[in-house]
């Protein structure tokens, strides 16, 4: 069976992780990179972003 889950980490060659954070509906709201360093995304009902914020706390 294929599973359609998205990723909760990814890895380079290097082995260097990224982690994945959803919310209880599958929403993407952080991004942890290798570092530590965490983005954080805010979405709307619809489960679109509607702020990210990155580790600086620079918002787009």
């Amino acid at each position: 069976m294929l599973d359609l889950a998205p990723p909760a980490t990814v890895a380079d060659p290097l082995n260097h992780t990224t982690t994945f954070g959803y919310d209880p509906k599958g929403n993407l709201k952080t991004i942890t990179n290798a570092l530590g360093k965490i983005t954080n995304i805010d979405v709307n009902t619809q489960g679109q972003p509607i702020t990210i914020k990155d580790p600086l706390n620079n918002q787009t």
